[in-house]
């Protein structure tokens, strides 16, 4: 991926992929080249630990180093869920903050797959990113995940004055999976005393009936698959319905009283129709909404920033946050 652009163009073909009006980036169609000659095995092929294994290796190949923060510290909320706490250099107290859920599946994934991004979040929006090590499936299967999102968040809000936080300006957010239960969680807080300032939601997955038009146009190819996205819907969900709201937001008949969204899909992922339609949902319910298409990516460019428009669009979404989580932001 360091060679330089002439010398990558030789191992791509003349012509770039295009799909549904959105044209491939030339790097990522390289990394593509690449993974399929390295013939990297899906997480559905492989034992549960050899799995997460890959999953935590994958996270960590292709993302920048992080940038320096000012402090890195760890609490425990109850036995068996902590969360990450990532300070920024040189802010004012308090801070806004943002309770910050992975992305993985609900299978995959922990506090050092997403290191890196909640390092670059807290430094380039001048927020406390607050990482959150909800339970995973199989082990813990539907609710435990959305249970740990909720616990997390009212336990920051409980928490602002002691860690420096303005509890009037905590926002949730997450990638996929983390982007789902940062859309629940939105939602199952309307009713609280201090509701979430805003809902930052990069390629969520918010609909298990994988019923949109991606989910079949780009089933296959691009690093994340249909196979692999049902794989992770029967370890999480189990013997629950998909039609449940606080699994598939999507489908909720009430959209109603969410935070502001801050919502971004990728082009070349097979989620990115039905995050599309959850930003016009939120739309026609009256949310403020902010949505961005990163029409050359693919699922999971936010650990992907040696790439240059992977690292593009990780810029954007720290301005869009520090933006959606500043004191003149719509409440």
């Amino acid at each position: 991926m360091a060679l330089p652009a002439q010398l990558q163009n030789r191992f791509l073909p003349k012509e770039p992929t295009r799909q549904a009006g959105f044209e491939l980036d030339r790097q990522v169609e390289l990394l593509l080249a690449l993974s399929r000659g390295l013939k990297q095995p899906k997480s559905q092929a492989l034992s549960l630990p050899a799995a997460r294994r890959l999953f935590d290796l994958q996270a960590t190949l292709m993302v920048r180093p992080a940038p320096r923060i000012a402090r890195v510290f760890e609490e425990k909320i109850h036995e068996g869920l902590w969360v990450r706490i990532y300070e920024p250099i040189r802010a004012a107290r308090p801070l806004p903050a943002l309770v910050y859920y992975h992305g993985g599946g609900f299978v995959l994934g922990g506090f050092d797959t997403h290191d890196a991004p909640c390092r670059r979040l807290a430094e380039e929006t001048g927020s406390i990113v607050v990482s959150v090590d909800y339970r995973l499936a199989p082990e813990h299967v539907f609710p435990a995940a959305v249970e740990d999102a909720l616990a997390s968040f009212r336990w920051l809000v409980s928490h602002a004055g002691r860690l420096g936080i303005d509890a009037r300006r905590v926002g949730v957010g997450g990638d996929s999976a983390g982007g789902n239960l940062a859309a629940v969680v939105a939602l199952e807080t309307r009713a609280d005393a201090v509701r979430p300032k805003a809902q930052i939601l990069v390629y969520p997955a918010v609909d298990f009936t994988l019923a949109s038009p991606s989910i079949e146009s780009l089933k296959s190819g691009y690093f994340l698959e249909k196979s692999t996205i049902e794989w992770f819907r029967e370890r999480y969900l189990a013997s629950a319905s998909r039609l449940d709201g606080r699994a598939s937001p999507l489908l909720r008949e009430d959209l109603r009283g969410a935070p502001p969204a801050v919502l971004h899909v990728a082009g070349f992922d097979p989620l990115r129709d039905e995050g599309l339609a959850y930003a016009e949902r939120l739309k026609a319910s009256g949310v403020p909404v902010v949505a961005r298409t990163f029409g050359s990516l693919f699922h999971g460019y936010l650990n992907a920033t040696r790439l240059r428009a992977a690292d593009l669009a990780v810029a954007r979404l720290s301005e869009d946050t520090r933006s959606a989580l500043s004191a003149e932001s719509a409440a």
